[in-house]
């Protein structure tokens, strides 16, 4: 009965042994795990726009605004997120499979962990920065217009617009199109140039070689004299 109860303990000793190694001890097969799902995690990024209208004095100004939502995809029980928004922080675990109502201008950051029961814990393992972009409201009421002149600064579709009126923006690109229609004339003038000092040369270069075969053909009768 001794025996089989020593035999009992030695048993369990011996893996608690295995046990506790494997706790105090973080491999480079189990660091390469953790990486590999946290390179595995996702952030897609969506959002919905509204109008809104704000009067001041007797005019009425509308303005487009987004609503952000991000979705966490490939979140591992393994791994937690320490998400950052605007100087505030919370950790999240993979029960989280989405975040929702951020707003435009956010500067995000996700800094992703192992979060395992061995030593391999709370170490970071991988960092996502997200901006979400302003809508550009000029861009949203001057469709037409910006599709026609992608290249004016004020026509991208996200652009933070708040420090310039749309007035200012029309005489902005106003000028625009003055400096872009004598681009344009310089480009056809020079085509133009182009083309006739081409002509010219292939003129000049033809007048030589009939020349020089005309010279030819005397040396040649005057031989045959």
């Amino acid at each position: 009965m001794k025996k089989i109860i020593f035999s009992i303990l030695t048993t369990f000793l011996i893996f608690s042994n295995l046990d506790v190694s494997a706790i105090e001890n973080c491999t480079d097969s189990e660091m390469d795990r953790l990486k590999e799902l946290a390179n595995n995690v996702q952030l897609k990024t969506r959002y919905e726009m509204s109008t809104n209208e704000e009067k001041i004095d007797e005019d009425v100004y509308k303005s487009v605004s987004l609503i952000y939502g991000i979705d966490i995809i490939n979140f591992d029980k393994d791994l937690k997120i320490v998400y950052e928004n605007s100087g505030e922080s919370e950790t999240l675990n993979y029960k989280t499979d989405s975040l929702e109502s951020l707003s435009e201008g956010s500067k995000l950051k996700f800094s992703i962990y192992s979060y395992t029961t061995n030593k391999c814990t709370d170490n970071l393992l991988k960092t996502i920065t997200i901006e979400l972009p302003y809508y550009n409201d000029y861009y949203y009421y001057n469709k037409n217009k910006c599709l026609e002149h992608q290249n004016f600064t004020y026509c991208k579709e996200f652009l933070d617009t708040s420090d310039i009126t749309f007035s200012e923006i029309d005489k902005l690109y106003d000028d625009y199109l003055k400096e872009d229609n004598i681009v344009n004339k310089i480009t056809k003038s020079d085509k133009f140039i182009y083309i006739i000092s081409g002509i010219g040369i292939l003129a000049i270069v033809s007048i030589v070689i009939i020349v020089i075969k005309n010279n030819k053909n005397k040396r040649n009768k005057k031989d045959d004299l």
